[in-house]
């Protein structure tokens, strides 16, 4: 199978936006607030998180957190009931980073927004290898893997997390 280009899976995000509606609530994060988003999240949740997230490619590797847990999602449909139900609730914008791998190198896609509308994009894109969701105090940490390893860090959603594998894995 052909991988898509990043510009292709870039336009494939915005398509799922557009289709369902959603520009109002998500949207790609403008491109000059990138690097600063990007450094209080790698030193928020990773290890020696002095370098980019494009130095670490992997970053669910380098989760610096002692209070983080994830397991293996049972099915695709399960992942995003378990993902709404440990963001919880809420009328704030998070952060989500998309990954994609394209010739052995990983890219990343930062979007702002609401949950539900990133369950959407999660469920409807094809490609995404990597996600993370996260407040915009950098609290809390929620992604999923390459593997299909759905993981929290921060105590309320590490827990959440844990009910949420309860209720529908």
């Amino acid at each position: 199978m052909k991988r898509q280009s990043w510009t292709e899976f870039r336009k494939n995000i915005e398509k799922v936006i557009k289709e369902f509606g959603l520009s109002d609530k998500l949207k790609s994060v403008n491109i000059t607030q990138i690097e600063n988003i990007d450094r209080k999240f790698m030193q928020s949740f990773v290890e020696c998180g002095k370098q980019s997230a494009k130095f670490y490619g992997w970053i669910w590797e380098y989760l610096k957190d002692e209070i983080s847990w994830g397991k293996h999602s049972p099915d695709y449909k399960k992942t995003s009931e378990i993902i709404r139900y440990t963001a919880g609730s809420t009328d704030e914008d998070l952060y989500i980073i998309f990954t994609q791998t394209y010739r052995e190198k990983e890219k990343f896609w930062y979007y702002e927004g609401r949950t539900d509308a990133m369950i959407t994009v999660i469920e409807e894109t094809p490609g995404i290898d990597e996600f993370y969701i996260f407040d915009k105090k950098f609290t809390w940490l929620l992604g999923q893997n390459h593997h299909d390893v759905i993981f929290a860090t921060g105590n309320e959603k590490t827990e959440r997390l844990k009910k949420g594998f309860e209720i529908y894995g």
